[in-house]
């Protein structure tokens, strides 16, 4: 049993520590007083992870507060496995990767995660300081030689957005419906034409999340990335 709690362990440290490396190497050119981003100008998936991270922000301050640091764990791996490594990295790194380094797409991204590193690091330091203290460490742009020096991260009521988490996690089930059909095929070799309700698509427009083309009445929903 002592065995496998200490495999456990070392696998679950081994995931926190791949998903620190690749927000700490996606910020290297990064600096957040010249190229952050304003939050109501990023990208629709950006402004979503803003969201994720206000909602976790407030549960895991409440978790802290309670003394409940089962369940800060809990919500520590539910988002750097869920919402970080397993949807959203896998969205932007296209965008990391090939966009222009200076382009506003690709710094909409980088300060998303620049937010969520911080958020990451204030929310582990309590429980793994030395992690949290090696990653302060290996930040370019960090303002402070400690984490502890940072201070508790108190997110503004705007990066709480439910029509960007609704029109998001539509499209997220579109998606799905449509992987699940093409059966593990490559789906750029496929076209969609979708037949969608009025009031979601309002919702879509609402959050520049789609092209509407009023001569064919065809819905066209461009990558949202």
């Amino acid at each position: 049993m002592a065995c496998m709690n200490m495999t456990l362990i070392h696998y679950i440290d081994l995931q926190i520590r791949n998903t620190l490396r690749f927000l700490l190497g996606s910020l290297f050119d990064f600096c957040p007083t010249t190229d952050s981003v304003p939050h109501d100008s990023m990208q629709v998936i950006d402004q979503y992870l803003l969201h994720q991270l206000h909602e976790f922000n407030i549960q895991v301050t409440e978790a802290y507060k309670n003394f409940d640091y089962s369940r800060v764990s809990r919500l520590m791996l539910a988002l750097l496995n869920r919402e970080l490594s397993s949807f959203y990295f896998s969205i932007v790194k296209d965008r990391l990767y090939c966009d222009d380094p200076r382009g506003k797409k690709r710094r909409s991204c980088q300060t998303a995660l620049n937010i969520g590193l911080d958020m990451v690091c204030g929310a582990l330091a309590p429980i793994l300081p030395h992690l949290a203290e090696e990653v302060c460490l290996h930040r370019s742009s960090s303002e402070h030689l400690s984490v502890f020096h940072s201070g508790w991260i108190d997110p503004p009521e705007s990066w709480k957005k439910l029509g960007v988490l609704e029109a998001v996690e539509a499209a997220c089930s579109v998606r799905n419906t449509f992987l699940k059909a093409i059966g593990g095929q490559n789906p750029v070799e496929y076209d969609v034409t979708l037949v969608i309700d009025p009031s979601l698509l309002l919702e879509l427009l609402e959050v520049r999340f789609a092209h509407f083309h009023t001569s064919s009445m065809m819905l066209t929903l461009p990558s949202f990335y």
